[in-house]
């Protein structure tokens, strides 16, 4: 990983400017078609595999009130990166290796580095507790409630169709959901107890 703070590749977006403190680094994942460029402030610049020099900065969708980029990978099936685990990847020290994360000002739209801190799956825990998070009350709780089982499997019979013509975006809509919801049902992060419609 490099760390740039003013000098970043490519030709930026117009009107793109450096803010003060703010440090990037370069983030590369293998089985990622596009690179990145993550912000200590959240910030994200996506550099495509077929225009590497004219990168683009995203906003990203939100997926369960977290902020997300959608991406390829280089097989050709679509996934989302989460921006504030890609800031604290990269910016937060984590000497334990904990795996949990936590919104010091409990705003899941603030990404900044200094408003993140890894922590104990014990630590995290009783913080979840002290802000009676319906997470740690509820572990079935699904705050999309536009869905529902039956709902989600047809959902996950569709978007697994080998045969599949219908984009995702289409079937998302048709669903009331985002895209970074329907992939997160894909990748089986959310209602993954659902089997899909036979």
């Amino acid at each position: 990983m490099s760390e740039l703070t003013s000098d970043l590749p490519g030709n930026l977006p117009e009107g793109f400017e450096t803010r003060k403190n703010e440090v990037w680094k370069e983030y590369i994942r293998e089985d990622l078609r596009s690179k990145f460029m993550i912000s200590n402030l959240g910030r994200v610049l996506s550099y495509p595999s077929n225009n590497p020099e004219n990168p683009i900065l995203l906003s990203g969708y939100k997926n369960m009130g977290y902020y997300a980029i959608p991406t390829k990978k280089k097989d050709g099936k679509n996934t989302l990166i989460y921006v504030h685990k890609l800031v604290a990847e990269l910016f937060v020290p984590n000497p334990d290796n904990y795996k949990k994360l936590v919104f010091k000002d409990r705003k899941r739209e603030n990404c900044r580095a200094d408003n993140l801190q890894w922590m104990s799956k014990e630590e995290f825990a009783d913080v979840m507790r002290e802000r009676k998070s319906v997470y740690y009350y509820k572990p079935d709780h699904k705050p999309n409630t536009k869905l529902t089982p039956a709902k989600v499997a047809l959902l996950k019979k569709m978007i697994n169709d080998p045969n599949r013509k219908t984009r995702y975006k289409i079937i998302a809509k048709r669903f009331g959901i985002n895209i970074g919801t329907l992939f997160s049902i894909k990748r089986g992060d959310s209602w993954k107890e659902v089997e899909p419609l036979k």
